[in-house]
């Protein structure tokens, strides 16, 4: 058998032969042209699933919002240490006191709304909103509050 075709009557050659007729092609042209081996180490090593995290701004600018989850929530620091957790269908009052997030007496530079469960939603300010919420705070102790999406799929 030469090449990478059969003859009618040939057996198809093993997934593990085919791969090593690549290699041994790529090898034996790489060594004339430095591309044709970086691109195939790129290919080798690229990931195959690719991720987009998607941040779109909900609160701007205010001195306080109310936080809260469909299910139990959690609420982490940027260190993604639990601070505390809210019940299910209840809310609390994130304020923004001396550049920290403040939340009854908890205090952080940032604050993570997490839903405890995958179906759950976040509530701010006066809407819904699915997967994890950042409230941080901004000059003249006014807060933003984002929300981040993990966006999957080839890209």
């Amino acid at each position: 058998m030469t090449g990478y075709f059969c003859a009618a009557g040939d057996p198809k050659p093993s997934l593990a032969v085919q791969l090593q007729q690549v290699i041994q092609l790529v090898l034996r042209y790489g060594k004339k042209s430095w591309w044709m081996t970086l691109l195939f180490w790129l290919v080798a090593i690229a990931p195959a699933r690719a991720e987009l995290e998607l941040r779109v701004a909900i609160e701007q600018d205010v001195g306080q919002v109310k936080v809260g989850g469909s299910t139990e929530a959690v609420l982490r620091d940027g260190a993604g240490q639990v601070l505390a957790q809210i019940p299910a269908m209840n809310a609390v009052v994130a304020q923004s006191q001396d550049g920290k997030v403040t939340v009854n007496q908890l205090q952080t530079s940032q604050l993570w709304i997490e839903p405890a469960s995958e179906d759950g939603y976040v509530f701010i300010g006066e809407r819904w909103y699915r997967g994890r919420t950042l409230v941080v705070p901004t000059s003249l102790d006014l807060l933003l509050g984002l929300s981040h999406h993990i966006l999957h799929g080839c890209f």
